[in-house]
């Protein structure tokens, strides 16, 4: 079991899943740290660890990651452990990285996470494998047990810039819950569907409306600019797809990886990555590929660079 590529920018430094066709296999299901400016490429993870899905700690100390024991195959999702891997890997004297087990799944399955921004703080979706109504949102902070934050059935969440609240989707609309046990929301946003990104100071955020409360939009949905004084931005309205968005450090440019459906009788899907001009809502494609596929992009902290995935058989448009 394999998850998608993968890939985060952090500084100069790239870490991805590697593919079966990395280095003569080796990196294949491996987690990969490629340092540009030493033109250093090494596998954090071991051969028998196959990693699902990651993400860097903001400070640049470790990598948060899931994964399964590679004898265990496509059985293996339902059996991810959370781990941590050091960041400091001595290449030249071919040092092998540190990894430290955060999570077990014996009584819970672990599914998506995220990290706060002060590095300190974990919060993973988990399901008791014996009562599957006990599933919900679960804290972790170093040298505590895993405390249970909501118990209600939520979706995609992200915790907040300030590493205070983590918002949630939770029935017709977005929650924001302080990262304390059984807390009641700060605040409620009916009108949408899932959170793609904040700004770094946490004043915006870009959010989904699935638009199930209109009839003549219902089969569309719309990518929202959101701040806290109240701006509900639409920035765009589409038939295809909004798979995942990040804003520049400076919240002036929005980078998205959307998709738009092509007019005939099959139903077709057709990617572009696209710059957004949160103060004038100009849209400028960036880069399309032929074919559908998913992709995650990462916007680099300095914002002079963009990593996504392409097939290396898509050349751009």
């Amino acid at each position: 079991m394999v998850g998608p590529l993968q890939v985060r920018s952090q500084g100069r430094a790239e870490y991805r899943v590697g593919r079966k066709n990395g280095m003569e296999g080796e990196e294949k299901g491996r987690l990969v740290l490629s340092n540009w400016t030493r033109s250093q490429t090494a596998a954090l993870t071991p051969k028998n660890l196959a990693v699902f899905d990651f993400k860097p700690d903001p400070q640049g100390n470790f990598l948060l990651f899931s994964a399964a024991d590679t004898s265990q195959g496509r059985s293996g999702i339902s059996n991810l452990k959370l781990y941590k891997v050091s960041t400091q890997l001595d290449t030249q004297n071919n040092t092998d990285s540190e990894i430290k087990l955060i999570l077990d799944s014996q009584e819970y399955q672990n599914n998506k996470f995220d990290i706060s921004q002060d590095g300190k703080t974990i919060v993973v979706q988990r399901l008791n494998r014996n009562n599957p109504k006990d599933y919900g949102l679960w804290k972790l902070v170093d040298g505590q047990s895993p405390e249970l934050i909501s118990n209600a059935q939520v979706g995609d969440f992200l915790i907040t810039p300030d590493s205070q609240a983590v918002a949630v989707a939770q029935g017709e609309g977005i929650a924001l819950l302080p990262l304390e046990a059984q807390a009641k929301p700060l605040d409620f946003l009916p009108k949408f569907g899932q959170v793609l990104d904040f700004t770094a100071d946490g004043t915006g955020a870009a959010m989904i409306n699935y638009n199930t409360d209109s009839e003549e939009l219902k089969y569309t949905r719309s990518l929202y600019y959101v701040n806290n004084q109240g701006i509900q931005k639409e920035l765009i309205n589409t038939d295809g797809s909004i798979q995942n968005c990040q804003f520049d450090p400076l919240a002036k440019h929005l980078y998205c990886w959307l998709t738009e459906l092509v007019k005939g009788k099959l139903y077709i899907e057709k990617p572009y990555l696209a710059e957004i001009n949160l103060k004038t809502g100009k849209i400028q494609t960036l880069v399309t590929v032929p074919k559908y596929q998913e992709s995650k992009i990462s916007v680099a902290p300095d914002g002079l660079g963009i990593l996504f995935e392409r097939s290396a058989a898509m050349p751009s448009g």
